[in-house]
């Protein structure tokens, strides 16, 4: 029962990859752009603080921002360069 209420609640937001281009179907790309940091997470767990945790989804975000652009990272940090946007038209 509780299924089939879902599903009439999202049924508009369930087939909107059918209506419109680059909206996937599943939900791979956010699955794979959170794994560095759940790699990340188990390797330092006991050091973790807030500030850490910022620091390191900053860094996490221009990477993942970076492969999704065809922007190589390194490359990108030592530009100098505080847009990715910015960079990728030169």
């Amino acid at each position: 029962m509780s299924f089939q209420k879902r599903f009439v609640k999202y049924k508009s937001k369930l087939f909107l990859f059918l209506e419109k281009d680059n909206v996937p179907w599943n939900n791979n790309n956010a699955e794979y752009s959170i794994k560095p940091f759940a790699k990340w997470r188990k390797k330092v767990s006991k050091s973790l603080t807030k500030q850490n945790i910022e620091n390191h989804l900053i860094l996490l975000s221009i990477l993942q921002t970076c492969k999704y652009q065809g922007i190589n990272f390194f490359e990108f940090l030592k530009s100098g360069e505080m847009s990715i946007f910015d960079y990728s038209k030169k």
